[in-house]
């Protein structure tokens, strides 16, 4: 323990951290806070969304940003999505069958407090063009989904789902309740199953599948500074859900089933759930069990409001874009790692 504490007293050079620290390139910063990412091929070109707004929570209302790049050296802004009174933020990108560009994301009508939540949906023929953000139906409002994923004909999603205060109007944030739901068109959705049994608190959800169609899924529990989490499986027709506590927290997860059959995991963690000596939050990579076990496998330069981040294997290259105000204000920026190095991280591990 004694070795410990000195340790921990030492000075470090930023971002000196005792796991592999993969380099980053700034790629936006023109707002005040530039944050909640998400990364996608399409047709040829990688597509990167986040908010622009004045900050996490409060401020002027946000607005979804969309930036191209053909090869992730250089990025244009393609498209900017707004809402008048509605502050815009986590848009997700997802592809229809049909080959349509879908965008998600969360709507609030924010005025010191929250008098709304709403899952949106925009959809593009071309990232550049977009229908106006739509409230989805069919989920109980107020509602939010964090992530959208396709499986054959339908996308599934995990909303957290809240009532209002009958005398003030404000989303009784605290009381929420998850379900499945799906979709054949990103507007109008059906429930699968019954309500999870979780905690009042949960957040971020987010379902992915194996190729045999097995589903996986991630659940942030506890708030905004979560240390807490769930995790669960199912099968075909996914009416009944197994899920268990997560031995740590999330914030703006990602999930990525890779070539070698195994779960990558890109999360906020906090301090207090290192085995290190930094005192700000950081983007973390893990492979993840599905046993619920983790190993550390490398972090990006980040520091406190950070995380969010957007994945996309090509080519045996793994693309990220992810946000941190590690330089000054939130900013988003672009890393990318070859598949292979993860695979030989995999096998060395990190705890």
């Amino acid at each position: 323990m004694t070795l410990l504490l000195v340790a921990c007293q030492e000075e470090r050079p930023p971002f000196s951290y005792p796991l592999r620290t993969i380099s980053s390139e700034k790629i936006w910063d023109r707002a005040f806070h530039n944050a909640f990412v998400d990364l996608i091929e399409f047709r040829g070109q990688l597509l990167c969304t986040f908010r622009e707004g004045d900050g996490h929570v409060t401020g002027k209302k946000g607005k979804i940003r969309v930036l191209s790049s053909s090869d992730g050296e250089k990025w244009k802004p393609l498209a900017l999505l707004r809402k008048k009174g509605i502050d815009l933020r986590n848009g997700k990108f997802s592809i229809r069958p049909d080959g349509t560009l879908m965008l998600t994301g969360l709507g609030t009508d924010y005025r010191g407090k929250v008098y709304e939540w709403f899952t949106w949906v925009a959809y593009s023929e071309d990232g550049r063009t977009w229908t106006p953000p739509r409230r989805v139906r069919g989920i109980p409002s107020n509602n939010w989904f964090y992530d959208l994923t396709w499986q054959d004909s339908f996308a599934y999603a995990i909303p957290m789902i809240a009532g209002t205060d009958p005398l003030t109007g404000v989303v009784q944030s605290r009381q929420r309740y998850m379900a499945l739901f799906r979709t054949r068109d990103g507007m109008n959705y059906e429930q699968v199953g019954n309500p999870f049994d979780l905690s009042p608190l949960v957040g971020e959800a987010l379902v992915r599948f194996t190729p045999n169609k097995d589903m996986f899924l991630l659940i942030r529990d506890g708030g905004g500074h979560s240390v807490s989490a769930y995790y669960g499986q199912g099968r075909p027709p996914y009416d009944s859900l197994a899920i268990l506590p997560l031995d740590h927290g999330l914030g703006g997860p990602n999930l990525l089933y890779l070539p070698n059959e195994t779960w990558l995991l890109g999360t906020r963690e906090w301090p207090e759930e290192r085995p290190d000596c930094l005192n700000e939050a950081v983007t973390v990579f893990m492979q993840l069990q599905e046993d619920g076990t983790y190993r550390r496998l490398f972090v990006l330069p980040s520091e406190g409001d950070t995380a969010y981040p957007g994945l996309v294997l090509k080519d045996k290259m793994l693309h990220i874009a992810y946000y941190s105000g590690h330089e000054g204000w939130p900013s988003i920026y672009y890393s990318k790692v070859e598949v292979d190095s993860i695979y030989a991280w995999q096998e060395i591990g990190v705890q």
